[in-house]
């Protein structure tokens, strides 16, 4: 009987570790920031800039940072899919302020994908207190005069904005990630790491082409701040996964990849046990 317990964690050894390396699967894009801006996923999907926009030697752990003014972004251009997908999109980011009005700028957008204008988009900024509750004109009750991480999408004819629970401060790094479920609807906030809400929309996104870092597609709502290690999927990650993404920093390459050794570990032990029943 022994040998039976032997095997079966080796069996539980080897599909821990099989699974570790999940976040590389149906990578976008993944932006580290590290003096350029270029894409390291291996998918080539390199940012260009819009305006100004420099790095700076103040990462989140290590390594380097996009510094953002306020009036720039960084631009992907029209390389995604459209219409009603699955998404996940993470960044950390750091403002210099979150003393917002309530004007045109509404917040500091860190990733934004879909059409210039107020339909057919999904993206994430950081809203200061001055924006206060307006159920009515698309704000939900997290709109309480403090900052929260907000998500903006297209929901039916209203664009609807939803903010984290968490409240925000400025001149700290948060870890924020937003997926979207094309089955379900749901749109989900984890910030560093953990859960803070999950809202239903009313009917599918319809979503646009074009991709923003640093800014929305209200071309109003600019970062004033640092973004780092920005990562986008065509999937739904799990709580587990983003969990593993904060713990790496935010860099889905970071994750141990599977060893080939641990591989071959589970024929291995089923022989073993075989020669040993003899």
């Amino acid at each position: 009987m022994g040998y039976y317990i032997k095997v079966a964690l080796c069996i539980l050894f080897c599909c821990v570790f099989v699974q570790a390396n999940s976040l590389v699967d149906s990578l976008f894009g993944y932006w580290n920031m590290n003096g350029n801006f270029q894409d390291s996923s291996g998918n080539n999907r390199h940012a260009t800039m819009s305006g100004s926009v420099t790095t700076t030697s103040t990462g989140v752990r290590e390594g380097m940072s996009a510094s953002f003014s306020g009036s720039s972004y960084l631009s992907l251009g029209n390389i995604w899919a459209g219409g009603n997908t699955d998404l996940t999109m993470s960044c950390w980011f750091k403002t210099n302020q979150v003393g917002l009005g309530t004007g045109a700028n509404l917040g500091y957008g860190t990733i934004g994908i879909g059409n210039t204008g107020t339909r057919g988009h999904f993206y994430a900024r950081v809203v200061g207190p001055g924006v206060s509750g307006n159920t009515g004109g698309g704000l939900d009750t997290y709109y309480d005069g403090n900052p929260h991480v907000n998500i903006g999408a297209d929901n039916a004819s209203v664009d609807r904005w939803w903010g984290s629970s968490n409240i925000v401060s400025a001149n700290t790094w948060y870890h924020m990630t937003s997926s979207y479920d094309s089955q379900t609807r749901e749109v989900k906030i984890y910030i560093n790491g953990v859960w803070d809400r999950t809202v239903a929309l009313s009917q599918n996104l319809a979503l646009g082409t074009d991709i923003r870092i640093g800014g929305d597609h209200y071309n109003d709502n600019f970062m004033q701040g640092m973004i780092d290690d920005v990562a986008i999927w065509t999937k739904v990650l799990s709580t587990q996964e983003v969990s593993s993404l904060y713990l790496y920093d935010g860099n889905p390459n970071a994750v141990p990849e599977p060893s080939s050794f641990l591989l071959f570990l589970l024929p291995v032990c089923f022989l073993i046990s075989r020669a040993k029943k003899r």
